[in-house]
Protein backbone atom coordinates (compact mmCIF):
# COMPACT_ATOMS: atom_id res chain seq x y z
CA UNK A 1 0.00 0.00 0.00
CA UNK A 2 1.37 3.40 -0.90
CA UNK A 3 1.50 6.25 1.60
CA UNK A 4 1.13 8.98 -1.02
CA UNK A 5 -2.68 9.36 -0.69
CA UNK A 6 -2.36 9.44 3.10
CA UNK A 7 0.41 12.07 2.99
CA UNK A 8 -1.54 14.12 0.46
CA UNK A 9 -4.73 14.02 2.54
CA UNK A 10 -2.80 14.90 5.71
CA UNK A 11 -1.20 17.87 3.98
CA UNK A 12 -4.59 19.04 2.69
CA UNK A 13 -6.12 18.70 6.15
CA UNK A 14 -3.31 20.72 7.71
CA UNK A 15 -3.55 23.27 4.92
CA UNK A 16 -7.28 23.71 5.45
CA UNK A 17 -6.60 24.73 9.05
CA UNK A 18 -3.96 27.32 8.23
CA UNK A 19 -4.33 31.03 7.76
CA UNK A 20 -5.56 32.17 4.37
CA UNK A 21 -4.45 35.77 4.37
CA UNK A 22 -3.79 37.15 0.91
CA UNK A 23 -0.42 38.82 0.68
CA UNK A 24 1.23 40.05 -2.49
CA UNK A 25 4.30 38.00 -3.33
CA UNK A 26 7.45 38.90 -5.18
CA UNK A 27 7.06 41.15 -8.17
CA UNK A 28 8.99 38.63 -10.27
CA UNK A 29 6.91 37.88 -13.34
CA UNK A 30 6.90 34.41 -14.88
CA UNK A 31 8.52 35.84 -18.00
CA UNK A 32 11.49 37.05 -15.97
CA UNK A 33 11.93 34.05 -13.68
CA UNK A 34 15.59 34.04 -12.84
CA UNK A 35 16.88 30.68 -11.81
CA UNK A 36 18.99 30.28 -8.70
CA UNK A 37 22.74 29.92 -9.13
CA UNK A 38 23.84 26.37 -9.75
CA UNK A 39 21.47 25.41 -12.55
CA UNK A 40 22.90 22.83 -14.87
CA UNK A 41 24.21 24.82 -17.87
CA UNK A 42 22.96 22.08 -20.21
CA UNK A 43 19.37 23.21 -19.55
CA UNK A 44 18.69 26.81 -20.37
CA UNK A 45 15.56 28.54 -19.15
CA UNK A 46 14.28 28.26 -22.64
CA UNK A 47 10.79 28.55 -23.91
CA UNK A 48 8.02 30.72 -22.65
CA UNK A 49 6.20 29.84 -19.46
CA UNK A 50 2.67 28.58 -19.88
CA UNK A 51 0.18 31.43 -19.61
CA UNK A 52 -0.54 32.08 -15.93
CA UNK A 53 -3.73 30.57 -14.62
CA UNK A 54 -5.93 32.34 -12.10
CA UNK A 55 -7.13 30.39 -9.09
CA UNK A 56 -9.90 31.43 -6.68
CA UNK A 57 -7.83 30.67 -3.60
CA UNK A 58 -5.37 32.56 -1.40
CA UNK A 59 -1.72 32.22 -2.47
CA UNK A 60 -0.72 30.48 0.77
CA UNK A 61 -3.29 27.74 0.16
CA UNK A 62 -2.25 27.40 -3.50
CA UNK A 63 1.41 27.22 -2.46
CA UNK A 64 0.72 24.31 -0.11
CA UNK A 65 -1.47 22.48 -2.61
CA UNK A 66 1.30 22.83 -5.20
CA UNK A 67 3.43 20.45 -3.13
CA UNK A 68 0.73 17.79 -3.55
CA UNK A 69 0.51 18.48 -7.29
CA UNK A 70 4.26 18.02 -7.79
CA UNK A 71 4.19 14.81 -5.77
CA UNK A 72 1.25 13.52 -7.83
CA UNK A 73 3.28 14.04 -11.01
CA UNK A 74 6.30 12.23 -9.56
CA UNK A 75 8.52 15.32 -9.59
CA UNK A 76 10.78 15.57 -6.55
CA UNK A 77 11.25 19.14 -5.36
CA UNK A 78 14.73 20.60 -5.77
CA UNK A 79 13.56 24.21 -5.44
CA UNK A 80 11.40 25.31 -2.55
CA UNK A 81 11.58 29.07 -2.05
CA UNK A 82 8.64 30.38 0.02
CA UNK A 83 10.00 33.95 -0.05
CA UNK A 84 9.73 34.14 -3.85
CA UNK A 85 6.96 31.54 -4.14
CA UNK A 86 9.09 29.42 -6.50
CA UNK A 87 8.85 25.65 -6.48
CA UNK A 88 10.05 22.87 -8.74
CA UNK A 89 13.13 21.05 -9.93
CA UNK A 90 15.84 22.57 -12.12
CA UNK A 91 17.90 19.65 -13.21
CA UNK A 92 16.00 16.43 -12.85
CA UNK A 93 17.76 13.65 -14.72
CA UNK A 94 15.11 11.37 -16.18
CA UNK A 95 14.89 8.59 -18.66
CA UNK A 96 11.76 7.44 -20.43
CA UNK A 97 9.19 8.55 -17.81
CA UNK A 98 8.26 11.20 -15.28
CA UNK A 99 6.23 9.40 -12.67
CA UNK A 100 4.21 6.92 -14.72
CA UNK A 101 4.00 9.03 -17.88
CA UNK A 102 6.22 8.71 -20.94
CA UNK A 103 8.35 11.80 -21.50
CA UNK A 104 7.18 12.06 -25.12
CA UNK A 105 3.75 13.06 -23.80
CA UNK A 106 5.33 16.14 -22.20
CA UNK A 107 8.28 17.13 -24.37
CA UNK A 108 9.38 17.05 -28.01
CA UNK A 109 13.00 16.06 -28.63
CA UNK A 110 12.70 14.77 -32.20
CA UNK A 111 12.38 11.14 -33.16
CA UNK A 112 14.35 8.13 -34.26
CA UNK A 113 13.35 5.04 -36.21
CA UNK A 114 12.15 3.37 -33.03
CA UNK A 115 10.02 6.29 -31.83
CA UNK A 116 10.20 9.59 -29.98
CA UNK A 117 13.69 10.47 -28.75
CA UNK A 118 12.30 11.73 -25.43
CA UNK A 119 11.40 8.15 -24.51
CA UNK A 120 14.90 6.74 -25.03
CA UNK A 121 17.31 9.65 -24.49
CA UNK A 122 18.88 10.88 -21.27
CA UNK A 123 16.81 13.97 -20.41
CA UNK A 124 17.53 16.88 -18.11
CA UNK A 125 14.19 18.37 -17.13
CA UNK A 126 13.42 21.65 -15.42
CA UNK A 127 9.93 22.39 -14.10
CA UNK A 128 9.52 25.60 -12.10
CA UNK A 129 6.28 27.13 -10.85
CA UNK A 130 5.76 30.66 -9.57
CA UNK A 131 2.74 31.64 -7.44
CA UNK A 132 1.90 35.34 -7.20
CA UNK A 133 -0.94 37.77 -6.65
CA UNK A 134 -1.61 40.06 -9.61
CA UNK A 135 -2.50 43.76 -9.43
CA UNK A 136 -6.21 42.85 -9.08
CA UNK A 137 -5.58 40.65 -6.03
CA UNK A 138 -6.05 37.38 -7.95
CA UNK A 139 -3.75 34.42 -7.26
CA UNK A 140 -1.89 33.37 -10.40
CA UNK A 141 0.26 30.34 -11.09
CA UNK A 142 2.77 30.14 -13.96
CA UNK A 143 4.94 27.15 -14.82
CA UNK A 144 7.98 26.95 -17.08
CA UNK A 145 9.14 23.60 -18.47
CA UNK A 146 12.58 23.33 -20.10
CA UNK A 147 14.42 20.22 -21.20
CA UNK A 148 17.53 19.03 -23.00
CA UNK A 149 18.33 15.52 -24.15
CA UNK A 150 21.06 13.37 -25.65
CA UNK A 151 21.41 9.74 -26.71
CA UNK A 152 22.66 7.59 -23.84
CA UNK A 153 25.19 5.68 -25.94
CA UNK A 154 27.07 8.59 -27.52
CA UNK A 155 29.12 11.36 -25.93
CA UNK A 156 27.12 14.15 -27.55
CA UNK A 157 26.11 17.52 -26.24
CA UNK A 158 22.61 17.97 -24.94
CA UNK A 159 20.15 19.46 -27.42
CA UNK A 160 17.12 21.52 -26.52
CA UNK A 161 13.68 19.95 -26.35
CA UNK A 162 10.40 21.84 -26.33
CA UNK A 163 7.41 21.51 -24.06
CA UNK A 164 4.14 20.24 -25.50
CA UNK A 165 2.19 22.03 -22.73
CA UNK A 166 0.89 18.76 -21.26
CA UNK A 167 3.06 18.76 -18.14
CA UNK A 168 1.90 22.27 -17.32
CA UNK A 169 -1.72 21.23 -17.92
CA UNK A 170 -1.45 18.13 -15.70
CA UNK A 171 0.23 20.13 -12.95
CA UNK A 172 -2.70 22.56 -13.05
CA UNK A 173 -5.19 19.66 -12.93
CA UNK A 174 -3.50 18.12 -9.89
CA UNK A 175 -3.27 21.55 -8.25
CA UNK A 176 -7.00 22.19 -8.77
CA UNK A 177 -7.84 18.73 -7.44
CA UNK A 178 -5.71 19.31 -4.32
CA UNK A 179 -7.40 22.67 -3.74
CA UNK A 180 -10.88 21.17 -4.22
CA UNK A 181 -10.12 18.30 -1.83
CA UNK A 182 -9.19 20.84 0.85
CA UNK A 183 -12.62 22.49 0.87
Amino acid sequence: MTTRPFVAMALIAVTACTSTKTTPVSETTPESLSLPIGIDPRIAASGDPAPPIALPAPPDLVWKALIVAYDSLGIRLGIYDPAQHLMGNQGMQVRQKVGKTLLSRYIECGSMQIGPSADSYDVLLSVITHVRVNENGVTQVATRVSASARPPTFAQNYTRCTSKGELEKRLTQFLSAALNAGH
